[in-house]
């Protein structure tokens, strides 16, 4: 894009929302503004941004493309469950009977997200 210095919100959570100046403008590829996010704050691991539509009232869109970030705009960051939910599970003591192949095995995605969350509890 171009040299003018940008500047865009950034939403990490409902109460932390921060400004991002870009004194080189907005870059020119999605990636670069990712490295920008991760150098500015410090963001281990992988995440998605997010841009506001207009087209969309001002709806959140996953970002895909550079040119829909506008200087002044806001981004919304989110990150990406990158550990499989298993690890999640003190899979050494049970809370249930349920046998430890329907974690690991090739039934592994037969479990139900809500049936996953019980075991958790």
């Amino acid at each position: 894009m171009d040299t003018t210095p940008a500047k865009l919100r950034i939403i990490f959570e409902h109460n932390d929302i921060r400004k991002l100046v870009l004194p080189s403008g907005i870059p020119r590829t999605l990636e670069e503004l990712i490295c920008e996010l991760q150098e500015a704050f410090h963001i281990p691991g992988e995440f998605t941004v997010m841009y506001q539509d207009m087209d969309f009232d001002g709806q959140f869109c996953t970002l895909s493309c550079i040119e829909d970030v506008e200087d002044k705009g806001t981004l919304k960051q989110n990150n990406l469950l990158t550990t499989p939910l298993a690890t999640h599970l003190d899979l050494r003591t049970p809370s249930c009977s349920l046998p430890l192949e329907h974690l690991t095995g090739p039934n592994c995605g037969q479990l139900s997200f809500k049936y996953l969350l019980f075991l958790m509890m």
